[in-house]
């Protein structure tokens, strides 16, 4: 009892020094350093994943990070992964939670309607890449059951054509099978992911129709994704 006793006191103050070093030491703000250092945390106990010795992201400058969408804690193992803070684009349907909000608006998450017209969010996420930004995207456009046939979403590779950013891809493996977001952030799992080098979209084939070429192009971005489920670079 006294060992628990004594745990229970420390172990707090431990944590909350801690928190204040890494908050102190970072040159963000300090919401956004909390809430980083929070979230790194949480993946780590909570799923197990391991953090990348090195960024995974390019230093600085504009990148899109693209990776499959298995569940509804992706984002946050993500962003555990990089130094850098990730807009993602997000369904409105989440964004209008209000657990969800507060934290989206810190990143500068980019609220998005599903139906693929949805012209707003597109100038805002070119707005985030001409300002530098990090611009999260599942192409998918929403958590894939396993077995089920992907419904690719073009957006990805209009955006990543249209302001010649590079592109880095991502694989995500072993996390709760679940589409419930309270079941998911209380679901302990080993999640990993996989990280590739950054690459850039060639333009469009002009023999092609436009349509068909952008088709291509998403298929190429997914496909870089997938071939990461046999890489070595395991995070």
């Amino acid at each position: 009892m006294f060992s628990l006793i004594v745990f229970l006191l420390i172990f707090p103050t431990t944590l909350g020094v801690w928190m204040a070093w890494c908050i102190l030491r970072s040159p963000e703000p300090p919401l956004v350093a909390f809430a980083r250092e929070l979230n790194r945390l949480y993946c780590t106990w909570i799923y197990g994943l391991k953090i990348p010795p090195e960024d995974p992201l390019p230093e600085k400058g504009p990148v899109i990070l693209v990776s499959n969408h298995t569940c509804p804690v992706d984002p946050c193992l993500l962003q555990a992964c990089t130094g850098r803070v990730i807009s993602f684009m997000m369904g409105k349907e989440f964004y209008e939670m209000r657990t969800i909000r507060w934290l989206a608006n810190v990143t500068g998450s980019i609220p998005t309607r599903r139906d693929g017209r949805d012209v707003a969010a597109i100038k805002r996420a070119m707005s985030t890449l001409k300002e530098g930004g990090v611009l999260g995207i599942f192409p998918q456009g929403r958590i894939m059951v396993e077995g089920v046939e992907e419904e690719l979403k073009h957006g990805v590779a209009m955006i990543a054509l249209h302001a010649n950013v590079p592109i880095v891809p991502a694989r995500i493996e072993g996390t709760p099978s679940t589409t419930s977001i309270p079941r998911a952030a209380l679901t302990p799992s080993r999640a990993r992911i996989r990280f590739g080098k950054p690459f850039r979209l060639p333009p469009l084939d002009r023999q092609l129709p436009r349509r068909q070429a952008i088709e291509a192009a998403t298929a190429e971005i997914m496909r870089r994704s997938a071939s990461l489920g046999d890489a070595d670079e395991t995070v």
